[in-house]
């Protein structure tokens, strides 16, 4: 299996993994921040950012060639990124000595790539992507929700808060359900524990390494999904 790390998910979810600090770390964030704040509408691949990262800054990139790109009212996210990658380059030029954003690249990607690959290589389920979907389809229950303790409520991220192992297949066939982070409330801000519980076709599913997205139930459909609004709480029942 190819190890190579080439999406924004797999480098966020390697990172979010990584227990330690370090500086291959804090270059890794560094640059996700900055491919987070891009403009450009559910961006996946890294090397495209960093193709529309040069083609606006110019190649080879350097801070010199961002900072002297200037607000003109309508580039602010691009500002806000450049930000992130002069950050990156001025932190490995001081304690790295290495000023070549291309090299500062390779190196934190390689670093992951072999973590992923003495990992075996197997991608996460319960990953960032999927947790984008479920946030979309919470924010979609609450807008079908009879409920008028929810009613105006918004979903604005879903984190893995738990060790790995609280997330490995043996731990979900032993338990049926994993415990996630979520923020939650009019404002989206407010800390939830969610508990993801494994119906018989969910579990089969990670038993065997597949997407569990399609057994998220409907969104019109309530039995699902279960809110504590006094506790912070909130239970999903996949299929």
């Amino acid at each position: 299996m190819d190890n190579t790390i080439i999406t924004y998910s797999t480098l966020f979810d390697m990172v979010e993994s990584d227990a330690k600090d370090h500086k291959e770390k804090e270059f890794a964030t560094l640059f996700l921040n900055a491919m987070n704040d891009w403009p450009t509408y559910n961006q996946k691949e890294i090397a495209d950012f960093i193709k529309e990262l040069k083609d606006y800054f110019g190649t080879p990139l350097t801070i010199e060639k961002i900072t002297t790109k200037e607000f003109d009212g309508q580039n602010a996210w691009q500002i806000e990124a450049g930000s992130s990658i002069a950050d990156l380059i001025d932190i490995s030029t001081k304690f790295c000595n290495q000023s070549d954003f291309d090299k500062i690249v390779e190196s934190f990607l390689n670093y992951y790539s072999s973590i992923k690959k003495s990992n075996n290589g197997q991608e996460k389920i319960i990953n960032q992507d999927f947790c984008e979907f479920l946030v979309y389809e919470i924010c979609k229950v609450f807008e079908y929700s009879n409920n008028d303790q929810i009613k105006g409520f918004w979903c604005d991220g879903i984190l893995l808060n738990q060790p790995d192992s609280s997330y490995s297949q043996k731990f979900v066939n032993d338990n049926r359900q994993i415990t996630l982070k979520a923020f939650i409330g009019k404002d989206g801000q407010t800390e939830y524990e969610l508990t993801l519980k494994f119906g018989d076709q969910a579990l089969s599913k990670y038993a065997r390494n597949l997407d569990i997205k399609e057994c998220v139930p409907n969104p019109d459909k309530q039995n699902w999904f279960n809110i504590d609004t006094k506790r912070n709480k909130i239970e999903i029942q996949l299929d």
